[in-house]
């Protein structure tokens, strides 16, 4: 690179070749291509003043938290009875978005998509829930956890037992600003 014009260059084959006393505005070129620049050292760092006041970070937690942990888990449930083939999807209409149903509709797993072999249970019924329709044993599904990253969004995440295996089960609820009813607008079976 050509020095610029009002540059003086000075072009050192070590490190030795450099004077100890160098004129401000001279570039000193070593081999390799390296160059710097004399001149004023560098100014020192302004000196700290006072602290910062600390400042309290503002309460993320909605007021309506535990009303919203509350449905966040009826809708999770809702979601897994759909997935296990305990409930039809179409059950689920006015609490979920119409890409939800699309996908809850595709991802009932084979087994969960074919009815139930139903047999006469206790007053005769057939079919009727809790009477002779073959349930899970066990939980529908683990501990359910949620996040507010806004208090008129919520993330949700459970394991669920799906065909012999533990799958996670996450959700998106979001609800209009300050409106009281809650939609699930996203859901992933991995």
């Amino acid at each position: 690179m050509p020095p610029s014009a009002g540059e003086t260059v000075l072009v050192a084959r070590t490190l030795d070749d450099v004077p100890a006393d160098l004129p401000p505005g001279l570039v000193v070129v070593l081999p390799g291509g390296f160059r710097m620049r004399s001149g004023r050292p560098p100014r020192p760092a302004p000196l700290p003043g006072p602290p910062a006041p600390e400042v309290e970070p503002p309460d993320v937690v909605p007021p309506d938290a535990p009303a919203t942990r509350v449905r966040a888990a009826e809708l999770t449930r809702l979601v897994a009875e759909v997935l296990t083939g305990r409930r039809a999807p179409a059950q689920l209409g006015p609490v979920v978005t119409p890409q939800v149903l699309r996908y809850l509709t595709a991802a009932r797993t084979g087994t969960a998509a074919r009815p139930a072999r139903s047999t006469v249970g206790r007053g005769g019924r057939a079919g009727a829930p809790g009477c002779g329709t073959p349930r899970p044993a066990g939980r529908w599904a683990g501990r359910v956890h949620v996040a507010q990253p806004h208090p008129d969004a919520a993330e949700v995440c459970t394991t669920l037992p799906v065909t012999g295996r533990t799958r996670a089960l996450v959700l998106r609820l979001d609800r209009r600003p300050g409106g009281p009813h809650w939609r699930v607008t996203a859901v992933r079976l991995l």
